[in-house]
């Protein structure tokens, strides 16, 4: 018990962001684990091809999200934030495979 409220005391910033995928591996779900306000970028896909991304989608939300796939990463325009305050998952969908974000030296 003392271990989990001393997770739940750490602070968390908008760069702290856990990733999952689907089974497909054609979704992948990034958790911001505190409000990152106008947009979050993931910094893991620079240099992905922009038609590589299909859509974005904030969880709680059924519009879609702008995105820009620039050199320093698939940035997601946010909007307002969201009535809770936990986590803020996005789903972003992939045309085929997510892409290989691994870098070589």
């Amino acid at each position: 018990m003392r271990q989990r409220q001393a997770f739940l005391k750490l602070d968390y910033t908008a760069r702290d962001i856990r990733y999952t995928r689907n089974r497909a591996n054609t979704v992948l779900y990034a958790t911001a684990l505190s409000w990152p306000r106008d947009t979050i970028c993931l910094e893991a896909f620079a240099g992905v091809a922009p038609e590589a991304t299909a859509s974005v989608h904030l969880l709680d939300r059924k519009s879609p999200l702008a995105f820009d796939a620039t050199d320093r990463g698939l940035v997601i325009h946010l909007g307002a934030k969201p009535a809770y305050d936990h986590a803020f998952p996005v789903r972003i969908t992939f045309h085929g495979q997510i892409p290989n974000t691994r870098r070589t030296p």
